[in-house]
């Protein structure tokens, strides 16, 4: 299982959001939940970001992820 932060969500997976827009949208259950690594540190599970992204490219075909 790969652990990915807030870093790499916009270099290795192209999502432009701002970690606050991406905290929004946690809030909101629109994104997958980070796993705290530390006292100070979390991270997103790389398979749920990458589930995520299927998700959204299926909507905009009308497929089912």
């Amino acid at each position: 299982m790969k652990v990915i932060g807030y870093g790499e969500l916009g270099t290795a997976k192209g999502i432009p959001y701002s970690q606050q827009w991406i905290r929004k949208m946690i809030h909101q259950g629109k994104f997958p939940k980070p796993i705290k690594l530390g006292e100070r540190a979390t991270g997103f599970i790389e398979a749920e970001i990458d589930a995520w992204l299927a998700e959204k490219a299926a909507a905009r075909t009308g497929e089912a992820a």
